[in-house]
């Protein structure tokens, strides 16, 4: 081949692989601009997402104070009731003594009529009459005293009749004053009724707004995360480098199978179930009850936590000794403190879904030196 051809087919060469490099080149070029955009959108939204965490602490902070609330109100309404109960029997016990009043008063009544019809007929013989008609003194002593008893009883009948009429008047009064003061309460009550459902609506408000805004921010970083690694993998492929990323009685370890269930209801989340699509598993148990329903103590021990726990919601925990500890967690309210020492069935606190849960329930564990056990393993079989 003649030197003037072998320069045109090496010029031609260098001329082809310069166009490669080139398009390569731009190539990467676009997608690392594309991927730096990605890159600031993250960050934005990071900002964002720490702003509205930020927000949720505070709106955390307000559903705290809406759960204790709550359950402060729904105490009130049960001792309400209580109350209202109460004042029930006494108004039935009061009304049923009125009864009896009004019966002896009827008696006293037919028997001060008959008495004066007594004195009615002996009218026809007056007391002078009769002293001065006497057949002898026995017959004379003896209408004199008959005369003086009808006079005697007629009085007794009217001083009874007048004290059965005080104590009906007065019974009368007591039973006005229950009957308002039992309206009074029962307004009372419907008040803390509305109270508490608008206390509800609030937590539920707060609740729509913090889960809205995480949820938001987190789906659209996790969103722009696959797009990132997207174009990461581009770029890998383009330029051919590797992308690399990050990624009392009996002690309580002889109850096992014995203890009573803590509440009334259907298991709807059971032990070591995976949670999260997987990445983690309960460490106790969910069990579904009606709101208000009492919880109960599974054994007798002493109350070392009551109080609201983020995650846990109004929260009793119970140390049993030899290192066990029974927790009852999303409770509408406490009947329990810190320090409390409480027997086995005894009534700690009732159902609800606090800490932020839409399904009344009570969450239920076990622990052994801190690590949970199978609360299934410890109940009574149902």
């Amino acid at each position: 081949m003649r030197p003037t051809v072998k320069l045109f087919c090496l010029i031609s060469l260098m001329l082809c692989m310069s166009s490669g490099i080139a398009k390569t080149t731009r190539a990467v070029a676009a997608h690392q601009s594309a991927l730096n955009s990605v890159i600031q959108k993250i960050q934005t939204l990071k900002e964002d997402l720490f702003t509205a965490q930020s927000q949720s602490k505070t709106l955390q902070k307000n559903l705290q104070q809406t759960d204790i609330s709550i359950g402060a109100l729904a105490k009130n309404i049960q001792l309400t009731q209580t109350q209202l109960t109460e004042q029930k029997k006494l108004l039935a016990q009061m009304t049923q003594q009125n009864d009896q009043y009004q019966s002896q008063l009827e008696k006293q009544r037919t028997l001060l009529a008959a008495q004066i019809r007594s004195a009615y007929l002996l009218g026809n013989q007056p007391y002078l009459k009769l002293l001065l008609n006497q057949e002898s003194p026995e017959k004379f002593s003896r209408y004199a005293n008959y005369y003086q008893y009808i006079n005697r009883a007629r009085l007794q009948a009217i001083q009874s009749i007048k004290q059965l009429v005080i104590k009906i008047n007065e019974n009368e009064t007591n039973i006005q004053q229950r009957t308002e003061t039992l309206n009074q309460t029962y307004q009372q009550q419907q008040q803390q009724k509305q109270d508490l459902r608008k206390k509800e609506l609030q937590r539920k408000q707060l609740l729509d707004e913090t889960n809205k805004k995480i949820q938001g921010k987190n789906e659209q970083l996790n969103k722009l995360y696959e797009d990132k690694t997207q174009l990461e993998t581009v770029i890998k492929k383009i330029a051919a480098q590797p992308v690399i990323t990050r990624a009392p009685g009996k002690p309580f370890r002889q109850m096992r199978g014995q203890l009573q269930w803590p509440v009334v209801g259907r298991i709807i989340q059971h032990f070591n179930q995976p949670l999260a699509q997987g990445r983690l598993h309960s460490t106790g148990i969910l069990i579904k009850a009606p709101a208000g329903q009492q919880v109960r103590a599974i054994s007798s021990g002493k109350v070392v936590f009551a109080d609201w726990l983020r995650g846990f919601g109004l929260l009793t925990i119970i140390k049993h000794g030899d290192n066990y500890l029974s927790l009852y967690g999303r409770n509408q309210s406490l009947y329990v403190k810190t320090g409390d020492t409480v027997q086995a069935g005894q009534m700690i606190a009732t159902v609800g879904n606090s800490g932020g849960f839409q399904q009344n329930a009570l969450y239920f564990e076990i622990r052994y030196k801190g690590a949970p056990s199978n609360p299934g393993l410890w109940l009574r079989k149902a």
